[in-house]
């Protein structure tokens, strides 16, 4: 049964939302980069042609056409592969987050943890890596591509077991680094990272479909760029390690390879204008500016009136919720319903021992705000936070976010919980889920950043 966006918009009642009835704001925003439709947005079939942006590939002139891929919507984004190529005999291996498959009938699918790898996410590296080292100049490589491909496919350096690589992420999870900063040491911890997978695969010729889950879409940063050029360095990952006070951290032998790397002892990513990267074509078939654009034509449809916010959502995730409740307050036009919509990606710096995502923190950051200014604005009374992660997860949780509303703080008092206590301790998800404001959809099968929506006047 499909509810009213007005009913999902409510503080109570919401703790199980399935993705059929969810705001509708945010279904035109998943279905506008749904993978597979985005992928047969982008590519297309004609005859013996495969016709992508820029690039023409005759199907006729390559042995075998090779799929491999990672990410968390690598499965929906290979169905329309399948359905492009039914008469080829595509052989490939893609690897995707727990829940995120889809059926495939030719195209073999691993699945591995995310965002810490454990030991299926080195065998799905490992397997990769051994596919990619079979091509030659005969083949044609189509590698999908999009958000969480740096913890599936874990493939860490000579000496660093997967213990150590499970505590350094877990360590820049906590850092609040930004995601350039963070990927900048993943891929100095990786053999397939900073477009060193386009070494092995080379001299095959490769495209890549790209569903991007990082604000500016950076080729580099997305997946950790693993068939792009890097211009990141071991320096630069020790520096962002300092600034961020996580290199004392470290375990002994992730710093010692850094270290290495640093004085010149093991060889850098690849950098611009490396031989290997001739043969790569990179074609985005997504990213979040689509989910927003979407979002905003639905919700003038609905009648509001849309505030479309170009400038990417980024910063630590409690500092932005109180800055949207701000910018809501200072905008507003009281005498029209109102939609903000942004995307982005926040950071949260952990300092507590709790559980929670991005999403889910800066929706109580801003429920504090909108409880510590209702008096003095009755309009807050009417406004509404919704934060999203468009993948269907917020960090380690089950919620894909959450709604925070003006009586979310005092709803909380009710039962004996202090919102102030559970950002203290990044404990958003028993609150809100005691609350009722978590969003559940599951596993939505894209992932495109995150999207928030600041409405007013409902």
């Amino acid at each position: 049964m499909e509810h009213s966006h007005s009913a999902l918009l409510g503080s109570r009642g919401i703790n199980a939302t399935p993705l059929a009835t969810l705001h509708p704001i945010l279904q035109a925003a998943l279905r506008a980069v749904h993978p597979t439709q985005a992928v047969l947005r982008h590519v297309q079939r004609d005859g013996n042609w495969l016709l992508a942006g820029e690039e023409r590939y005759n199907l006729k002139a390559y042995r075998r056409v090779v799929v491999l891929g990672a990410g968390k919507a690598s499965p929906a984004m290979a169905q329309a592969i399948e359905q492009l190529l039914p008469d080829l005999p595509l052989q490939g291996f893609i690897v995707t987050k727990d829940g995120h498959t889809r059926p495939l009938r030719h195209i073999s699918q691993a699945t591995a943890a995310h965002p810490i790898p454990d030991s299926r996410s080195q065998y799905a590296a490992n397997h990769l890596l051994a596919l990619a080292d079979t091509c030659t100049a005969q083949d044609l490589v189509i590698f999908l591509l999009s958000g969480g491909g740096s913890a599936l496919l874990s493939a860490p350096p000579s000496g660093i077991a997967l213990a150590d690589m499970q505590t350094t992420q877990q360590i820049l999870l906590k850092s609040g680094l930004a995601i350039t900063e963070v990927n900048a040491v993943r891929k100095h911890l990786s053999r397939l990272a900073g477009g060193q997978l386009a070494a092995r695969l080379f001299p095959a010729r490769t495209l890549c479909l790209t569903l991007s889950d990082v604000v500016g879409n950076a080729l580099d940063v997305i997946a950790s760029g693993p068939l792009v050029a890097d211009a990141s360095t071991f320096a630069s990952a020790k520096q962002a390690l300092w600034a961020g006070q996580c290199w004392q951290l470290l375990p002994p032998a992730v710093q010692a390879h850094l270290q290495a790397g640093c004085d010149g002892h093991i060889p850098e990513t690849l950098k611009p204008g490396n031989s290997a990267l001739q043969n790569v074509y990179t074609q985005i078939v997504g990213d979040g500016v689509q989910a927003r654009w979407a979002a905003g034509e639905k919700a003038r449809e609905l009648g509001y009136l849309v505030r479309d916010v170009p400038q990417p959502l980024v910063g630590e995730a409690r500092a932005v919720g109180v800055r949207l409740v701000q910018a809501g307050l200072a905008l507003a036009l009281p005498s029209a319903p109102t939609c903000w919509l942004y995307s982005g990606e926040t950071t949260v710096t952990v300092r507590g021992n709790g559980l929670g995502g991005r999403n889910q923190e800066l929706a109580l950051a801003a429920a504090l705000q909108m409880s510590a200014q209702r008096v003095q604005n009755p309009a807050l009374n009417t406004l509404r936070v919704i934060a999203f992660a468009t993948d269907g997860g917020d960090g380690p949780t089950d919620a894909a976010g959450a709604i925070a509303t003006a009586d979310s703080v005092q709803i909380g008092q009710s039962l004996g919980l202090s919102a102030q206590e559970h950002l203290a301790e990044n404990n958003a998800y028993p609150f809100w889920q005691a609350v009722g404001g978590l969003i559940h959809s599951g596993p939505t099968g894209t992932n495109v950043n995150d999207l928030v929506l600041v409405i007013l006047g409902d």
